[in-house]
């Protein structure tokens, strides 16, 4: 299956969201016990590591997008039935 190169570019700026949220989430993990606004939370975020996991790649896929806006796909050439037969040619003679 192929992929558009503008999915292919969504797809890959997903990807690195996720990895960078599996990377904050461990580091989290291993150091947030010194961090006090985290106390309250690290219950809820052990007991739901998948969904602290999707929401933070979410707000980071978000702010990626605001910050670096995917680039609209080119137009398409115009179909054979839309383009001038004649382009390129000029008329000889006019005939009656």
């Amino acid at each position: 299956m192929e992929l558009g190169q503008d999915k292919q570019q969504t797809i890959t700026r997903l990807a690195i969201c996720v990895v960078i949220a599996v990377m904050l989430y461990a580091a989290l993990d291993k150091l947030g016990g010194g961090i006090p606004k985290l106390a309250p939370y690290k219950p809820w975020l052990e007991q739901n590591k998948v969904q602290a996991i999707a929401i933070a790649a979410a707000v980071l896929f978000g702010a990626s997008l605001a910050a670096f806006p995917l680039e609209e796909p080119a137009a398409p050439p115009p179909a054979a039935s839309e383009a001038d037969p004649c382009a390129g040619f000029e008329r000889a003679c006019d005939l009656p």
